[in-house]
């Protein structure tokens, strides 16, 4: 669980960093559709939580 967790934060920075410093442009439609589909997996685990404490959701 750890390790893929740094795997995945570790290729988000390089994304960012990557931006940043402008080495490749990604398209506007990559853009749109990683914020899309962010938004649909959230509103997608509020409805389908199984969460054992209510509180937490």
């Amino acid at each position: 669980m750890l390790k893929s967790f740094c795997i995945y934060l570790g290729q988000f920075l390089l994304l960012l960093i990557s931006e940043e410093l402008e080495l490749f442009h990604l398209p506007e439609a990559l853009t749109y559709a990683s914020g899309f589909s962010l938004a649909f997996l959230h509103i997608y685990n509020r409805k389908y939580c199984q969460c054992a404490d209510e509180s937490v959701a």
